[in-house]
């Protein structure tokens, strides 16, 4: 008997009234955790991954309203009291948010914010839970723990910060990790340093991971699934391979292609996707991608094309039928 995922969504949307106008920032997405897997979920910016992941948790603006079902291990999310939700949070489910230098409070020490929420869910003693968090700073690999613990954010690189905000996260121990956007802003060998940790904390502590990002190549040797969104939906999902070597939604080659290749020639131009994402107060009748797409057919504009299965679990939103992305290249 298959074992049951740790976290499952069903047909969530997120609709934001605003200005007389209803944003749809997802529409009916649906995914699932295995314990100890990495789920990544890929898209440019205003896809609607984060927005996802935040109304799981009941971090949804106030003018927003979700509907569906997210169920970790077996209990309903979505419209969970308050209380229940902030039992959860952090202790349960850690979440790394986006940019490192804002993500930490400037006015208190290291110290303090990482052993918050070992005082507020473990109800430690002060001593116990400082001793707690150099520990916890010694496994992200923080140099000189007790002395960053004494200093505030802005005295810590990029890098620095965002190991001290994953630290954060995984203090209570939470079966679930959420990094939305971990390597943004910093640069690329501190990248892979964050990613190399992501990978080893999945194999040390068996946490699961949802690595939230709009680039392919931060998750082709990490990720077991992944999950390609546009324009509130999901419109590829499948295994790393299928994704890389087997994609078949157009989006998907567009955005392999757009990724830097060190095999490129020096100067050479780099790859955009043609024209913009769609205004989601206002979406076209049939597929949101066909504006940009170099595989359009004439009914693209008329019906959205459905998620359907390819193979296994990998499975498209797309009515153009040939494999795509054969020369397509795993990035470096």
């Amino acid at each position: 008997m298959a074992q049951a995922p740790l976290l499952a969504a069903r047909d969530v949307s997120v609709a934001f009234s605003t200005r007389g106008r209803v944003v749809h920032a997802v529409s009916n997405v649906s995914f699932e955790l295995a314990a100890g897997k990495v789920l990544a979920i890929v898209g440019e910016s205003g896809s609607g991954k984060s927005q996802m992941l935040l109304a799981m948790l009941g971090l949804t603006a106030r003018n927003g309203k979700v509907t569906g079902s997210v169920l970790f291990k077996g209990a309903e999310l979505l419209g969970a009291p308050e209380e229940r939700l902030n039992e959860i949070r952090g202790q349960q489910i850690g979440m790394v948010f986006q940019d490192p230098m804002t993500a930490l409070n400037p006015y208190l020490p290291v110290g303090l914010q990482v052993t918050e929420p070992l005082l507020i869910h473990k109800r430690m003693d002060r001593a116990t839970a400082d001793k707690r968090a150099v520990e916890m700073l010694k496994a992200v690999h923080i140099s000189e723990p007790e002395r960053r613990m004494r200093q505030y954010p802005h005295q810590l690189s990029g890098g620095m910060r965002q190991r001290v905000a994953i630290a954060m996260a995984l203090i209570c121990d939470p079966q679930i990790l959420i990094a939305d956007e971990p390597t943004t802003a910093l640069d690329v060998t501190v990248q892979a340093q964050v990613l190399t940790l992501l990978r080893e904390i999945r194999e040390r502590f068996g946490t699961s991971v949802i690595l939230v990002t709009h680039d392919l190549g931060v998750i082709a040797e990490l990720a077991d699934r992944v999950n390609v969104m546009y324009a509130g939906k999901v419109v590829e999902e499948g295994t790393a391979e299928d994704i890389f070597y087997r994609c078949r939604h157009p989006y998907t080659e567009a955005l392999q292609r757009s990724v830097p290749q060190l095999s490129e020639a020096r100067g050479a131009r780099l790859v955009a996707i043609a024209g913009n994402p769609p205004d989601l107060s206002a979406l076209p009748p049939g597929c949101s991608f066909a504006p940009r797409c170099f595989y359009r057919l004439e009914k693209c504009d008329k019906s959205v094309p459905p998620l359907e299965s390819v193979g296994g679990i990998h499975a498209k939103a797309c009515f153009y039928e040939v494999q795509l992305g054969r020369e397509a290249v795993t990035p470096a």
